[in-house]
């Protein structure tokens, strides 16, 4: 996160923000761990979109709805922008 964008957010939201990040990531490893083999994140992106107890899962673990889990998602991770797959 750029510092910019720390000053214009308040601590909860700086918080909220930090354990999205975390949760994404260890729910990406657990998903990595449980498939036996390493995904990247647009696998990762697209096994949520196809398969809906994995996305409501990971929906009611943050508290967040899917809307803000896709838009940390962009821009955590730009390549899901350019993925030809995710079109």
């Amino acid at each position: 996160m750029f510092n910019a964008e720390l000053i214009n957010q308040s601590a909860t939201d700086i918080l909220s923000n930090k354990e999205l990040e975390e949760l994404v990531n260890c729910f990406g490893s657990l998903v990595t761990m449980l498939s036996n083999k390493s995904i990247s994140c647009v696998t990762f992106f697209i096994l949520l979109v196809k398969n809906p107890e994995i996305k409501e899962c990971l929906v009611e673990l943050s508290d967040q709805e899917w809307y803000t889990i896709v838009s940390y998602m962009a821009y955590r991770y730009p390549i899901l922008n350019k993925s030809k797959k995710i079109k």
